[in-house]
Protein backbone atom coordinates (compact mmCIF):
# COMPACT_ATOMS: atom_id res chain seq x y z
CA UNK A 1 0.00 0.00 0.00
CA UNK A 2 2.98 2.18 0.66
CA UNK A 3 4.03 1.93 -3.01
CA UNK A 4 0.59 3.60 -3.92
CA UNK A 5 1.02 6.50 -1.83
CA UNK A 6 4.56 7.25 -3.40
CA UNK A 7 3.61 7.25 -6.50
CA UNK A 8 0.69 9.07 -6.38
CA UNK A 9 2.59 12.12 -4.56
CA UNK A 10 5.17 11.81 -7.31
CA UNK A 11 2.36 12.61 -9.98
CA UNK A 12 0.88 15.11 -7.78
CA UNK A 13 4.00 16.67 -7.23
CA UNK A 14 5.37 16.44 -10.66
CA UNK A 15 1.92 18.20 -11.64
CA UNK A 16 3.27 21.36 -9.34
CA UNK A 17 6.30 21.66 -10.82
CA UNK A 18 6.56 25.00 -12.98
CA UNK A 19 7.13 24.79 -16.44
CA UNK A 20 9.90 26.85 -17.99
CA UNK A 21 9.89 29.80 -20.49
CA UNK A 22 10.62 27.77 -23.44
CA UNK A 23 7.33 25.06 -22.48
CA UNK A 24 5.35 27.61 -22.01
CA UNK A 25 6.24 29.72 -25.14
CA UNK A 26 5.65 26.26 -27.25
CA UNK A 27 2.17 25.80 -25.11
CA UNK A 28 1.26 29.59 -26.08
CA UNK A 29 1.35 29.40 -29.47
CA UNK A 30 -2.54 29.17 -30.99
CA UNK A 31 -5.63 31.12 -30.79
CA UNK A 32 -7.06 31.98 -27.17
CA UNK A 33 -10.68 33.25 -27.01
CA UNK A 34 -11.61 35.83 -23.86
CA UNK A 35 -14.70 37.57 -22.56
CA UNK A 36 -13.27 40.31 -19.95
CA UNK A 37 -16.18 41.23 -19.11
CA UNK A 38 -20.23 41.25 -20.09
CA UNK A 39 -19.18 43.49 -23.28
CA UNK A 40 -15.80 42.92 -24.61
CA UNK A 41 -14.85 39.54 -26.37
CA UNK A 42 -12.12 38.64 -28.10
CA UNK A 43 -9.29 36.82 -29.76
CA UNK A 44 -5.65 36.69 -29.36
CA UNK A 45 -3.04 34.69 -31.66
CA UNK A 46 0.34 34.23 -30.93
CA UNK A 47 2.37 32.83 -33.66
CA UNK A 48 5.85 31.19 -33.19
CA UNK A 49 7.51 34.25 -34.64
CA UNK A 50 6.92 36.13 -32.26
CA UNK A 51 3.61 38.07 -33.48
CA UNK A 52 0.47 38.63 -30.80
CA UNK A 53 -2.74 39.88 -32.66
CA UNK A 54 -5.51 40.69 -30.95
CA UNK A 55 -9.25 41.57 -32.35
CA UNK A 56 -11.42 43.14 -29.40
CA UNK A 57 -15.39 43.16 -29.69
CA UNK A 58 -16.64 45.56 -27.28
CA UNK A 59 -20.55 46.26 -27.13
CA UNK A 60 -21.37 49.80 -24.94
CA UNK A 61 -24.35 50.04 -22.89
CA UNK A 62 -26.32 51.71 -26.18
CA UNK A 63 -25.42 48.20 -27.90
CA UNK A 64 -22.98 49.89 -30.24
CA UNK A 65 -20.38 47.77 -31.09
CA UNK A 66 -16.86 48.53 -31.65
CA UNK A 67 -13.82 46.32 -32.98
CA UNK A 68 -9.86 46.85 -31.87
CA UNK A 69 -6.79 45.59 -33.73
CA UNK A 70 -3.33 45.25 -31.84
CA UNK A 71 -0.29 44.24 -33.04
CA UNK A 72 2.37 43.21 -30.33
CA UNK A 73 5.68 41.53 -30.68
CA UNK A 74 5.61 38.88 -27.38
CA UNK A 75 8.67 37.01 -25.31
CA UNK A 76 8.13 34.96 -22.39
CA UNK A 77 11.01 35.41 -19.53
CA UNK A 78 10.63 34.43 -16.15
CA UNK A 79 7.11 33.29 -16.67
CA UNK A 80 6.18 37.11 -17.78
CA UNK A 81 4.96 37.31 -21.56
CA UNK A 82 6.36 40.75 -22.34
CA UNK A 83 4.75 42.89 -25.22
CA UNK A 84 5.55 46.00 -27.12
CA UNK A 85 3.28 47.33 -29.32
CA UNK A 86 3.94 47.20 -33.17
CA UNK A 87 0.15 48.63 -34.06
CA UNK A 88 -2.99 49.49 -33.40
CA UNK A 89 -6.18 50.57 -34.04
CA UNK A 90 -6.31 52.58 -30.89
CA UNK A 91 -4.46 56.31 -30.83
CA UNK A 92 -3.52 55.41 -27.03
CA UNK A 93 -1.63 52.64 -27.30
CA UNK A 94 1.55 53.79 -29.40
CA UNK A 95 4.09 51.37 -30.97
CA UNK A 96 6.52 50.89 -28.34
CA UNK A 97 4.43 50.01 -25.80
CA UNK A 98 4.95 47.64 -23.28
CA UNK A 99 2.64 45.38 -21.49
CA UNK A 100 3.86 42.56 -18.95
CA UNK A 101 1.34 40.03 -17.96
CA UNK A 102 2.72 37.31 -15.11
CA UNK A 103 1.28 33.76 -16.32
CA UNK A 104 -0.65 32.22 -13.59
CA UNK A 105 -1.99 29.22 -15.37
CA UNK A 106 -0.60 28.33 -19.23
CA UNK A 107 -2.03 24.68 -20.36
CA UNK A 108 -3.08 22.88 -23.64
CA UNK A 109 -6.75 24.54 -22.54
CA UNK A 110 -6.42 28.02 -20.94
CA UNK A 111 -4.41 30.93 -19.86
CA UNK A 112 -4.53 32.79 -16.93
CA UNK A 113 -2.54 35.92 -16.64
CA UNK A 114 -2.11 39.18 -14.80
CA UNK A 115 -1.02 42.46 -16.14
CA UNK A 116 1.75 44.04 -13.57
CA UNK A 117 3.12 46.83 -16.45
CA UNK A 118 1.36 48.97 -16.59
CA UNK A 119 0.85 48.95 -13.27
CA UNK A 120 -3.33 49.24 -12.32
CA UNK A 121 -6.26 47.84 -10.63
CA UNK A 122 -6.56 44.57 -13.05
CA UNK A 123 -8.34 41.75 -13.60
CA UNK A 124 -6.71 38.60 -13.69
CA UNK A 125 -7.55 37.68 -17.45
CA UNK A 126 -8.88 34.00 -18.44
CA UNK A 127 -8.41 32.84 -22.20
CA UNK A 128 -9.68 29.14 -23.96
CA UNK A 129 -7.45 27.88 -26.47
CA UNK A 130 -9.38 27.35 -29.68
CA UNK A 131 -7.95 24.23 -30.71
CA UNK A 132 -9.80 24.31 -34.53
CA UNK A 133 -8.90 28.07 -35.17
CA UNK A 134 -7.02 28.14 -38.86
CA UNK A 135 -3.63 29.24 -37.48
CA UNK A 136 -1.92 32.55 -38.59
CA UNK A 137 -5.85 33.64 -39.52
CA UNK A 138 -6.11 36.41 -36.48
CA UNK A 139 -2.67 38.10 -37.39
CA UNK A 140 -3.07 37.91 -41.31
CA UNK A 141 -6.51 39.79 -40.60
CA UNK A 142 -4.95 42.43 -38.16
CA UNK A 143 -1.73 42.85 -39.93
CA UNK A 144 -3.86 43.50 -42.98
CA UNK A 145 -5.78 45.83 -41.51
CA UNK A 146 -3.26 47.58 -39.83
CA UNK A 147 -0.55 47.79 -42.36
CA UNK A 148 -3.03 49.53 -44.61
CA UNK A 149 -2.78 53.09 -45.74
Amino acid sequence: MSKVYIIVFLVLLQGCVEKNDDELSKLIIGTWSYNYDSGSYGFIEYTEDGNKCEINFSFGQDGNLSVDLYWNKWKIENSIIKSEMHASSTSFLEKGYMIHDKIIELNSEKLSVDMIIPMGDYKIEYHHKSNKSESGKVCSIVQMHLTRN
